[in-house]
């Protein structure tokens, strides 16, 4: 290892080429192997994942209120149904002082056999008991300030609420944020919410801003279950409205819970993009395989300032297994000490990949045991591919091959040749790339929209206490 430490030192500007190469290639390797791993996550974290569906009506994750029950007599195939809802930013009091305008999740018992909440306190059966609450961890610290938690006594939704419990964690990565009090979604006496609609005393509204899952149990057909939930949904309707169902049933799907991330049909839960992953795989891809290039052209050009070197050992009986590991070995640190400057970098580029991306999951450069691991067999496979082809030449090179200097010029006219035009190619395709995505995105920008866009803002606003948005175009003299 002396000998390639001094060789390096002894070529500078090829060192510093080839490390700049390398670690830079790695460290987006590493950003878009975190990419494609998180996103990969939020789809596995459930163990039930293949048996849990969430229910579309014409594309949209949007269901009515009042068809749990029926649909769970109905369809033998279903093992439970859980619904679900979001009240964004209602006035929450304690003491009669205002905490927050906080989000609150309202869900029936069997959404914690769905999404594995994590209790501090309380138990899940205590959401059936009359206006109680649980509330997020969070929440808890702003209310122990001012005494005890449980039993503590929260006004919001025009009634009060009991704490019976802490979560600390939510039990799913689909939800943009962890709510800060979950009620019971079954809410009686008049409670209006989710719309301004009083879902108990108006069920099968089909405009209702509730969520519907079902769990099924294993091997059920979707189709065949699809079709069921279909006919169930109409009979409903009719049966409480007294009129048939205002959409074609035939639209109702079925999406499975590792499908949700990336269905179209939903906008309240957080998204993922298939096609962004793979452009960013290609791209990686592509900036890894010009970086072995690099790394290669350059090992391969200057093997014979190391040939007489290698030469040398085999002089003294060093076989050619021997000269492959030595060039192996090599390649490994110097992948390994680029690996490292490479997450650092990726580390450092982190909020501005995220900023780009404006992904719902994001990016977050991990160094627990799995990415680590993960790291390090990024760094053996490139190391291998790096270095496979460069050690091969120089095993192969005889002695007399070396003092003639027939070696270096067999070398130079084919090996170096062909890794050249390779990396220009992909240079190529590169910067094709970036200016077709470049005027793309100044077309995009400039294209006419087909009025006066001067002074003329968006304003966009929440109303509290109920699910209610405000949008309003403001023109400015």
């Amino acid at each position: 290892m002396s000998s390639y430490i001094k060789f390096l030192s002894r070529n500078k500007l090829y060192s510093i080429i080839e490390a700049i190469g390398l670690t830079v290639s790695l460290a987006f390797v590493v950003i878009i192997f975190c990419y494609v791993a998180q996103h990969i996550a939020v789809t596995y974290e459930n163990q039930h994942r293949k048996e849990i569906y969430g229910v579309a009506i014409q594309d949209k994750m949007l269901y009515q209120y009042g068809m749990k029950e029926t649909i769970g007599e109905s369809i033998p195939e279903i093992k439970a149904i859980t619904e679900f809802g979001w009240i964004y930013g209602t006035e929450m009091k304690a003491d009669g002082q205002m905490l927050r305008l906080a989000q609150v999740l309202g869900c029936d018992r069997d959404f914690f056999n769905f999404f594995p909440v994590q209790f501090a306190e309380g138990q899940p059966d205590q959401i059936n008991e009359t206006l109680t609450a649980f509330v997020s961890e969070e929440m808890a610290q702003t209310l122990s300030q001012s005494g005890e938690v449980v039993g503590r006594t929260i006004h919001m939704l025009n009634h009060d609420f009991t704490v019976v419990g802490v979560y600390t964690d939510i039990g799913t990565s689909l939800f943009y944020a962890m709510p800060d009090v979950i009620v019971n979604v079954n809410l009686t006496d008049g409670v209006t919410y989710y719309g301004g609609f009083d879902s108990p005393a108006v069920p099968a509204n089909i405009f209702e801003n509730v969520w519907l899952f079902i769990k099924s149990f294993p091997d059920v057909d979707r189709e065949a279950l699809c079709g069921k939930l279909a006919t169930a949904t109409e009979a409903l309707y009719l049966k409480i409205l007294g009129r048939e169902y205002p959409v074609d049933a035939a639209t109702i799907k079925l999406v499975r819970l590792d499908e949700v991330f990336y269905y179209d049909g939903q906008t309240t839960l957080k998204r993922g993009d298939k096609v962004m992953m793979h452009s960013l795989l290609a791209v990686g891809l592509l900036l890894l395989i010009s970086a072995l290039f690099n790394y290669i052209n350059l090992n391969v050009a200057l093997t014979s300032k190391r040939a007489k070197e290698m030469a040398t050992r085999r002089l003294h009986g060093a076989t050619k297994g021997r000269i492959i590991g030595k060039y192996l070995l090599e390649s490994l640190a110097f992948t390994l000490v680029c690996m490292v400057l490479g997450i650092l970098l990726a580390k450092a580029l982190e909020p501005l990949v995220n900023r780009l991306l404006g992904d719902d999951v994001g990016v977050k450069i991990m160094l627990s045991p799995f990415y680590l691991v993960s790291y390090l067999l990024i760094v053996i496979v490139v190391a291998l591919l790096a270095g496979i082809i460069p050690a091969t030449v120089v095993s192969r090179a005889k002695p007399i091959d070396v003092v003639t200097g027939a070696f270096r010029l067999r070398n130079k006219m084919v090996l170096s040749k062909v890794f050249i035009v390779l990396q220009k190619v992909i240079a190529i395709v590169l910067i094709a790339l970036v200016i077709t995505m470049e005027v793309q995105m100044r077309h995009m920008e400039q294209r006419p929209v087909g009025c006066r866009t001067e002074n003329l803002f968006y304003v966009n606003s929440i109303l509290s206490g109920r699910c209610l948005y405000g949008y309003k175009m403001v023109a400015l003299q």
